[in-house]
């Protein structure tokens, strides 16, 4: 008797123990298109029949030949299981289908996966590439934070080694034009008091003097180049008071009022400037050699 393709396919699945849910799964198909082609109601296409010939170690003829049964008390199902099951012990077997790309996999074409999902070989070698690609990128990264950081810390020890006394730091400068103002400061004290001079005591006593203001203009001029209090102080008193605001009206008379009232006024803003900053610079240079080890331990 001549089978039909259905009665082969059915005839196939059965002789490997499968359902016919196991073979729509293998084949990414439903149960019920399974169940169809058995009953002949409907036919695989050429690409599918090439699967289940490939999934059961068979050729794709099988489907075309007959089915003969060769003993009246032997059923045709098991003469075509016994026909085909020594082929299939020459063939591959089917593991299922790649999640990734959807192709059928055969014994020893499976590739690994994370999750134990079944891969074929060629995407977990895409997955092993990418993984690659992105560990060399991290590297590369990882590399060039590594470089930046070293050239941030080269740069920070070039400029501690110029904040030195010799250097041209903040600390260095101060120290140097300070020791400069402070030794012109006396010199000049020294010889205005010794050529003013009559006796010996007061010869000493303008150059103690000297010294002293000497060391007062040391200590603040170098304090002038760091950050403290000296500084603040300093740039604190040099401030300008605002202007109120002032009422006139629209005519000559008005107009001349205002005049006054600004000029008035940009003077005495002029004058408590300069007896405020005249304050803060005081007020500074008698705090400057209390402060001066403070601010040269902070200069940078």
């Amino acid at each position: 008797m001549e089978g039909s393709i259905g009665e082969k396919i059915a005839t196939l699945r059965k002789a490997n123990g499968m359902t016919q849910a196991d073979l729509g799964t293998c084949l990414n198909i439903s149960y019920q298109a399974v169940s169809k082609w058995e009953r002949g109601e409907s036919c695989p296409d050429f690409e599918t029949l090439s699967k289940i010939a490939q999934l059961y170690g068979v050729s794709i003829s099988y489907f075309e030949r007959k089915t003969i049964a060769t003993e009246e008390n032997q059923p045709a199902v098991e003469q075509t299981a016994a026909a085909v099951a020594e082929p299939m012990q020459d063939q591959k077997l089917m593991l299922g289908v790649c999640k990734k790309c959807g192709k059928m996999i055969f014994q020893g074409e499976q590739g690994e996966s994370d999750d134990g999902s079944l891969v074929c070989a060629a995407c977990w070698e895409k997955v092993l590439q990418q993984r690659r690609a992105s560990a060399r990128a991290a590297k590369a990264a990882e590399e060039a934070t590594r470089a930046e950081l070293e050239r941030i810390s080269a740069t920070t020890n070039t400029k501690t080694k110029t904040r030195s006394f010799g250097g041209f730091g903040s600390r260095g400068k101060g120290l140097i034009i300070g020791g400069v103002i402070g030794v012109l400061v006396a010199a000049v004290f020294i010889w205005a008091g010794v050529s003013g001079a009559r006796t010996s005591k007061e010869v000493w006593s303008s150059i103690w003097v000297s010294l002293a203001l000497g060391a007062f203009a040391f200590f603040y001029s170098s304090q002038l180049f760091w950050d403290g209090i000296v500084l603040d102080i300093t740039l604190g008193g040099a401030k300008l008071i605002g202007e109120p605001g002032v009422i006139f009206s629209f005519d000559l008379d008005g107009l001349f009022f205002l005049i006054g009232i600004k000029i008035l006024f940009g003077l005495l803003r002029i004058l408590v400037f300069l007896l405020t900053a005249l304050g803060g610079v005081l007020l500074a240079i008698l705090i400057s050699p209390f402060s001066f080890v403070p601010a040269l331990i902070s200069a940078d």
